[in-house]
């Protein structure tokens, strides 16, 4: 709710500025850390794992389980291994479309495939929350 809303606004100027940094403890700043990486997992994995539907499959699970096993946390699964699968596709400037393979080519070729993976991130929960609204009104 509003309250958990505050507390995560909260912490977050908290970790993001460097004068509020130096008016906390050392334990206080891992603390809120702890907390910030903990109120970060969900959505990381739900956006990773659309990532991981939307794009390529299979680089994207290869990706995920090279990030864990080089010693990736799962508090730190925003910050490690969601950027790491989002840049599957975008790096080489290549993205799947239609199941065909197009290269983005040009200075802008990067950015391209990934505004086309974030808008079919944005239409994969889309889908997913329409199906949720009709199983909720047909029952």
């Amino acid at each position: 709710g509003a309250g958990a809303a505050l507390a995560y606004r909260i912490s977050q100027a908290l970790l993001c500025e460097a004068d509020n940094r130096e008016l906390l403890s050392e334990s206080q700043l891992a603390f809120i850390n702890r907390w910030v990486s903990l109120i970060n997992w969900p959505p990381a994995v739900l956006a990773t794992l659309a990532l991981v539907v939307v794009g390529d499959f299979d680089r994207g699970i290869r990706k995920v389980r090279a990030s864990l096993a080089a010693g990736g946390r799962l508090l730190d699964w925003d910050r490690e291994v969601y950027p790491a699968v989002g840049c599957v596709n975008a790096v080489d400037g290549r993205d799947l479309d239609d199941a065909f393979s197009h290269d983005y080519a040009g200075e802008l070729g990067q950015v391209n495939a990934a505004m086309s993976l974030v808008w079919r991130v944005l239409v994969c929960w889309l889908t997913v929350i329409a199906i949720i609204q009709l199983t909720i009104l047909m029952s």
